[in-house]
């Protein structure tokens, strides 16, 4: 066969998304679409893209394996798993990452073909914020004043576009205009009043 050819059926990443420091299981299938067996199959993941002259690490390791895995061969019209075990670096920031692959194999003439492509690994983690009061002047004696909330940022990641709204309750009486203050963005390990 002159059009040996293998394609990528699926990617799976378990969990769907991988925090900060934690480790991920990232499985790519192959099919080998050719009437002949591939033999020597080898994929080898890139945590490092090249930009310009300069490479960019990505925030990954493997664990308990290489980024290059091989396989001895792939029967015509059958499928096989590279697996990867990856943690994100603990201070990844949460998006979507692009990882790079070549998957290198050879035909039955004994012919070298390579696929190259890409899978997508999204970090993320969940928000953690706790809120304190940070300071007031109301008293007994006092029945009106104010009060400052502190919101802490406990979380790995950023926290973008906070807002805080204060809800109502029948122990006080809100005498501002707006229920609602923006606070914006909130790094991890810090705090906004």
């Amino acid at each position: 066969s002159r059009d040996a050819t293998v394609a990528i059926t699926s990617v799976k990443t378990d969990p769907l998304e991988i925090q900060p420091g934690q480790d991920g299981k990232i499985t790519i299938t192959v099919t080998n679409n050719a009437p002949t067996t591939l033999t020597d199959l080898n994929m080898k993941l890139y945590l490092y893209n090249p930009s310009g002259s300069t490479t960019i690490d990505l925030p990954f390791a493997p664990v308990n394996s290489a980024t290059e895995i091989r396989k001895a061969q792939l029967n015509p019209q059958q499928s096989m798993d590279f697996e990867y075990t990856l943690r994100a670096y603990p201070d990844a920031t949460s998006k979507i990452y692009k990882i790079p692959f070549v998957l290198t194999y050879y035909d039955i003439l004994g012919n070298q073909k390579n696929k190259t492509d890409v899978i997508g690994v999204v970090v993320n983690s969940v928000p953690d914020v706790i809120s304190a009061i940070d300071k007031t002047d109301l008293s007994q004696q006092k029945k009106t004043g104010s009060v400052t909330l502190k919101f802490i940022n406990k979380g790995l990641n950023d926290i973008k576009f906070l807002n805080v709204q204060i809800e109502k309750s029948e122990n006080y009486n809100l005498l501002s205009t707006t229920d609602t203050t923006y606070i914006g963005n909130l790094v991890s390990d810090d705090y906004q009043t």
